[in-house]
């Protein structure tokens, strides 16, 4: 009764709501065209301008692809990711109890090398942006004459990349206020809360090539090329129940950049695969089979213990 009255008194919104506008656009083919075309992993886009109202669909619909991420609504959903970017733009930007970026960025912000590091490659935007980098991709208007834009910011980091040096920044703290601070630089730097070292190598090497050779949810694995860089950087989140191994053999994954993913290297070229193996499921399989192994002992003994009626046969008697 209670699903027959909701859906009469639903009936009116199960169509959904008409846009005024399509919700695939030219920007959208551009931006997937991009990700699917990215040997490094993808990329990050981001939405910018004034004022800094709640981000709208720019441009309208989801942008779900592989490779593509959107800063304004991907789930930091392990609540230490998203703190560098509440340091950084302070909790009016991003709500308490949410796990994404609710606001748009601020144009005199995206400049910041933090940007860079989060891979934010393009920017969207209704308005042109002087600092958002060049404006790129195809040109589009909106219904009331509005014009919609594109920008690439040629400095965005790559999703995976090394570096040689390490910082040693004192603790979780330290390595906030390291990563706000507009004077850092990641491309051969990753910053860590405690390290063995924190001296950069007496001469600057070259970046290694990076390819993504496998990309999925629980597997990402790496070409990587010989040079002298020894760590690599890949800027997924660091959690529990990931595991690497270098050439097969086991490696450490260690935290860098408050949230991403360390990993020393050697020298010669080698691959790197992560897996991911959830501490929780053998414990959630076991607690399973557990209580279906209770419910069946319980449903024996109930079946023991249950009384057997007897039967009672009557016999009629006839008088002579």
């Amino acid at each position: 009764a209670s699903v027959v009255q909701l859906g009469l008194h639903g009936h009116a919104l199960l169509p959904g709501q008409r846009l005024a506008r399509d919700t695939e656009t030219p920007v959208h083919e551009f931006l997937r065209r991009r990700a699917a075309a990215d040997p490094h992993g993808g990329f990050t886009i981001a939405r910018a301008g004034q004022p800094a109202t709640a981000p709208t669909m720019l441009p309208p619909g989801q942008l779900m692809a592989r490779g593509l991420r959107d800063l304004n609504f991907y789930n930091h959903g392990d609540g230490r990711s998203i703190e560098p970017l509440r340091a950084l733009l302070g909790n009016a930007w991003s709500q308490l109890g949410r796990s994404y970026l609710t606001k748009i960025l601020p144009p005199d912000r995206l400049g910041h090398p933090l940007f860079d590091l989060l891979g934010v490659r393009y920017v969207l935007s209704t308005q042109p942006l002087a600092q958002a980098g060049v404006r790129v991709g195809p040109s589009i208007r909106g219904p009331g004459g509005g014009e919609f834009y594109v920008y690439e910011r040629a400095t965005a980091l790559p999703r995976a990349y090394t570096v040689s040096a390490l910082r040693r920044c004192g603790g979780d703290e330290g390595v906030l206020t390291a990563m706000i601070d507009p004077a850092t630089r990641y491309d051969d730097l990753a910053l860590v809360a405690w390290a063995e070292r924190d001296e950069p190598p007496p001469s600057p090497s070259p970046p290694r090539e990076v390819r993504f050779l496998q990309d999925d949810p629980t597997v990402v694995e790496l070409d990587i090329a010989a040079g002298a860089r020894e760590h690599l950087v890949l800027t997924d989140t660091w959690f529990p129940g990931w595991r690497a191994t270098i050439d097969g053999a086991p490696a450490v994954i260690e935290r860098c950049n408050h949230s991403m993913r360390l990993v020393r290297l050697p020298n010669t070229a080698c691959r790197v695969r992560f897996e991911f193996h959830s501490v929780l499921v053998p414990w959630g399989v076991a607690l399973g089979l557990s209580g279906l192994l209770g419910l069946l002992l319980a449903v024996v003994l109930a079946s023991r213990r249950r009384p057997t009626s007897s039967g009672v046969t009557s016999r009629d008697e006839t008088a002579g």
